[in-house]
């Protein structure tokens, strides 16, 4: 699905953060603004305007050649060069993926920390790690633009403003009803995981009956604050979500990689399939990782700890079915109903290779 007018970073302001795991950092703000040719004999009139070129002429030019590169580089991953680290986790890096916007079902919403592994974006349909999205009685609502505020070694601050909310449509027509009920079995599905054996069916069910899902422009109803620092093997995330309309309903903070890539679960030295879905983890942290069968990269959710008296429930699972493809770890946030307006919360994701500790 398509971005709205405003969403992608500005072409002369593409920064770009890199952390490499398990080893020292090779992570710098990098900006994209001076990609220009050499400049020729005859100066340009203006800055950034070539040589026998209207102003608005060169601009556009500068323009399409930088969305190109972008272009390539997300191709490519996201990244324009990934570094090997030398240590435990090698060839694993992290980029803020300003520019990604994913694939899928949800290609177009805005993503936590995107993953690679050896030059490989294994990403791809999940939201990142460090993704806000809120969910009330009617609707489920993500976010659509995101900005930067802060960017320096290998700690980065964002901000989300949850600007959209999922409705979906049946033969071509918007259905507040379907959606309505979408969001019912939602709910059902997270209660009673026996449900969630019949996920491969959704994407036929979903052609055979003509029924899509869309992303629609809303007045923000929050706004996300996330600051992500990276550490030898581990992301920190520490988010503050506030409301900007009334109180904030249930909050989940989702921590997502591609699900065709993490295809096998490992728990206390036993390979286990991951639930077909959203399955609660009943027991203390750590939970049990996600894993590469290939590369034997595996990542889990090693720690949470939440401000105030909001109860907190913590899930992992993975789907492979159509469009939809992730594998990851969710933090459900359910405020007392009418109480809460803002929420704090840290939690600390790990990566490695090999075999899980613990």
């Amino acid at each position: 699905m398509g971005t709205g007018e405003g969403e992608i970073p500005s072409p002369y302001e593409d920064r770009r953060w890199e952390a490499v795991l398990g080893g020292r950092n090779a992570s710098r703000p990098r900006s994209h603004a001076g990609f220009v040719s050499r400049p020729m004999r005859s100066k340009p009139t203006c800055p950034g305007v070539l040589p026998g070129s209207t102003p608005v002429r060169g601009i556009l030019i500068i323009y399409l050649l930088q969305r190109k590169v972008r272009e390539l580089m997300d191709r490519e991953g996201g990244v324009q060069s990934l570094v090997q680290a030398e240590g435990d986790v090698s060839g694993i890096a992290i980029s803020s993926g300003d520019t990604y916007r994913g694939e899928g079902v949800s290609s177009g919403l805005a993503r936590g920390l995107v993953v690679h592994c050896g030059g490989r974006n294994v990403t791809r349909e999940g939201l990142g790690i460090g993704t806000p999205v809120l969910r009330s009685d009617r609707f489920t609502f993500f976010s659509r633009r995101i900005r930067t505020e802060r960017l320096s070694g290998n700690r980065i601050t964002r901000i989300f403003s949850i600007d959209t909310r999922l409705v979906w449509y049946i033969g071509g027509r918007q259905s507040f009803r379907l959606t309505r009920l979408s969001e019912r079995l939602s709910d059902l599905y997270m209660r009673y995981p026996p449900l969630q054996r019949g996920i491969a069916l959704v994407p036929r069910i979903r052609t055979f009956c003509g029924i899509s899902p869309a992303f629609e422009d809303i007045p923000p109803l929050a706004e996300a604050r996330f600051d992500y620092a990276v550490s030898r093997g581990a992301v920190t995330v520490s988010c503050r979500i506030r409301s900007l309309q009334g109180v904030l309903p249930r909050i989940y903070l989702l921590n997502e990689l591609a699900g065709d890539t993490f295809r096998a679960g490992r728990d206390q030295g036993s390979t286990i399939p991951p639930p077909p879905g959203w399955q609660e983890i009943g027991r203390p942290l750590p939970s049990p990782a996600l894993c590469d069968p290939e590369s034997t990269l595996w990542f889990r959710l090693a720690s949470l700890a939440v401000r105030g008296d909001v109860p907190a429930r913590v899930f992992w699972g993975r789907e492979d079915a159509g469009d939809i493809c992730w594998a990851g770890f969710e933090i459900e946030l359910a405020p007392p109903r009418g109480t809460a307006t803002e929420v704090d919360c840290r939690y600390r994701i790990e990566f490695d290779r090999g075999e899980p500790d613990g």
